[in-house]
């Protein structure tokens, strides 16, 4: 279970002073809340919290040259567009034991966004 400080300090990365979301991370939580109006218009019923998976800078890894062993491609969709895939090409058990992400609770930005989400929906 992560430090609650750490915790904190990764939700204040993308709002600093308990302020408004810093327009840069804006998009990320549009998304989330976007994924989560979709799943209670589909599970009207089921409990839904959303999170992010942010990179915990206080943790390092021993894998040499991590980014270089990932490989993202542009998949086509068929339909306007197209979506990323990604793909590691080194060693996968090492890098779950020795993941350096963490998972944020973003419910109170999704509810911050989800009126301006539900409304754009519905256009």
């Amino acid at each position: 279970m992560p430090d609650q400080a750490l915790l904190q300090e990764a939700r204040l990365s993308f709002r600093p002073n308990k302020g408004n979301i810093i327009t840069d991370w804006v998009p990320y939580p549009v998304d989330v809340a976007y994924q989560v109006h979709l799943l209670r218009e589909l599970f009207p019923g089921a409990l839904i919290t959303p999170f992010l998976r942010l990179v915990d800078t206080s943790k390092t890894t021993d894998i040499g040259s991590i980014f270089s062993q990932f490989e993202l491609k542009r998949k086509e969709t068929g339909q306007k567009g197209s979506r990323p895939q990604v793909r590691f090409r080194g060693d996968v058990e090492r890098l779950r034991q020795k993941h350096f992400l963490i998972t944020v609770d973003v419910s109170a930005e999704v509810a911050e966004l989800m009126p301006s989400v539900s409304t754009l929906c519905l256009m």
